[in-house]
């Protein structure tokens, strides 16, 4: 029997097998979706998420982080694209992944129509570069037969002085202009010394900390700070706190700090009560304490000056204190506030057995919490002698002296920590002429001063 006639011979369910032969053979491919078929068009046109891919500055040595290139295909049928390379395939620049694949270039990589892909970009830089801040500019370049369409790659590159390891043991200067990255460990050894000039920027990794057992000075100017924080200098990550160890004062050891700012750490000075020797000396004048995990002091045997000093939003105290010590702060502000954590710990912390000389004038301390309680004292530590302080607690004693209680300073805007005062702040006019002639900004007192480190400028 012949072929077509043996198909139509065996109906199926009504249909005769040659019209369901005939349905298999032309039918599914007639209803082939659009967006699988591949494009006759040799020079399609793609879509970018960004014409231009910015990365921010990266310190040499470490990669940026990694960037998101969207590609989309406008089109009802796949676009298959011949090439999609970097301009510039060097071993120094910019690196791409395609598909979970890292290569410099990759070849016929199809996007479906309506679909998109993503391309990932990333930065490096060698720390071997003869300007202090290098430019890399590349671009990925999406090649087709007769066109070529670009997305444009921006980054710069710090170069830095790598510190690990390091234990200094004579009087050493580190100079401004270029960075110090300090990866691990720096220990100030007995009769070492070390001085940072103004405008010292010093980025430190995970787990990295500064050991005092000499002396360290940071000679800060008005606008021209010595600055320590984490290495991270991404969005998401400038009032990022516990992004390193800090400062840790061993006995015999002396800290003179001004105009300088320390951040993104778990504690930013700390002493260590054990060993001999005498107590820890610890002077700061102007200088910033913020974005902490634990706090922005932590003394112990001890004695601080300070004037001029803002600690603010710390998880934990602000201060804490441990056995004895002495501390004068004059014109302080201590300001925490819960805009990106849950805070665990009070402004001013003086822990059990604690037995500090406590001396402040013009001192504010405030903060968020709800018993409005932002001053403890263990049992056996004495109240701060006080002079014409705003101070938030419900201690009894601290009334007097001029000293405002549990009246909101009314900070200009501490969510986006700037703590000077607003002009209806009851602390404008209310401090003691103390001698300071200037505020934690370089900025001119007048008599009487505002309570707090910031004095509000005249328009």
């Amino acid at each position: 029997m012949p072929l077509v006639s043996l198909f139509r011979s065996v109906p199926i369910r009504g249909y005769s097998a040659i019209a369901l032969w005939l349905w298999m053979s032309f039918g599914w491919m007639q209803c082939q979706p659009a967006k699988e078929i591949l494009s006759t068009d040799p020079n399609p046109t793609l879509r970018f998420s960004d014409r231009i891919v910015v990365f921010d500055t990266v310190l040499a040595g470490f990669r940026t982080t990694t960037q998101r290139l969207m590609v989309y295909n406008p089109g009802r049928n796949v676009i298959r694209i011949p090439s999609i390379a970097l301009a510039n395939q060097s071993n120094q620049g910019f690196r791409i992944a395609v598909n979970g694949r890292r290569a410099n270039e990759f070849a016929n990589i199809e996007i479906l129509g309506g679909d998109s892909l993503l391309v990932l970009v990333e930065g490096f830089f060698d720390n071997n570069q003869p300007q202090p801040v290098t430019e890399l500019l590349d671009s990925i370049v999406f090649n087709f037969p007769q066109r070529q369409q670009a997305v444009y790659l921006l980054a710069w590159g710090q170069r830095v002085n790598v510190i690990s390891r390091q234990r200094i043991t004579q009087p050493t200067v580190w100079t401004k202009g270029v960075p110090y990255l300090l990866l691990d460990s720096l220990v100030i050894a007995p009769g070492g010394s070390l001085t940072l000039q103004d405008s010292v920027q010093v980025y430190a990794f995970n787990q990295a900390y500064v050991r005092v057992q000499g002396s360290l000075a940071a000679n800060g100017l008005p606008g021209k700070w010595v600055a320590w924080r984490g290495f991270r200098r991404e969005a998401g990550f400038e009032n990022r706190p516990g992004q390193w160890q800090g400062i840790l004062a061993a006995r015999g050891s002396q800290i003179n700090l001004q105009y300088t700012e320390i951040r993104n750490v778990l504690t930013a000075i700390q002493t260590l009560p054990e060993g001999g020797g005498a107590d820890p000396q610890v002077q700061l004048r102007q200088v910033i304490l913020q974005h902490l995990t634990q706090s922005g002091l932590q003394l112990s045997r001890a004695q601080l000056q300070a004037d001029n000093l803002l600690i603010a939003n710390c998880i934990g105290d602000a201060i804490s204190l441990g056995q004895t010590g002495t501390m004068t702060l004059n014109n302080c502000t201590l300001a925490n506030f819960e805009f990106d954590f849950v805070r665990r710990g009070v402004s001013f912390l003086a822990n059990a057995g604690s037995n500090w000389s406590l001396q402040w004038t013009n001192v504010l301390i405030w903060g968020s919490r709800r018993d409005r309680e932002e001053i403890s004292l263990a049992a056996g530590q004495s109240l701060p002698i006080t002079q014409n302080c705003l101070l938030r607690s419900q201690l009894t004693g601290l009334q007097g002296n001029n000293n405002l209680v549990n009246i909101d300073p009314l900070f200009q805007a501490p969510a986006a920590y700037d703590f000077s005062l607003r002009l209806a702040s009851p602390a404008l006019k209310r401090g003691f002429a103390n001698g300071l002639l200037i505020d934690i900004l370089g900025k001119p007192r007048v008599s009487p001063p505002d309570i707090g480190a910031y004095e509000r400028q005249p328009n």
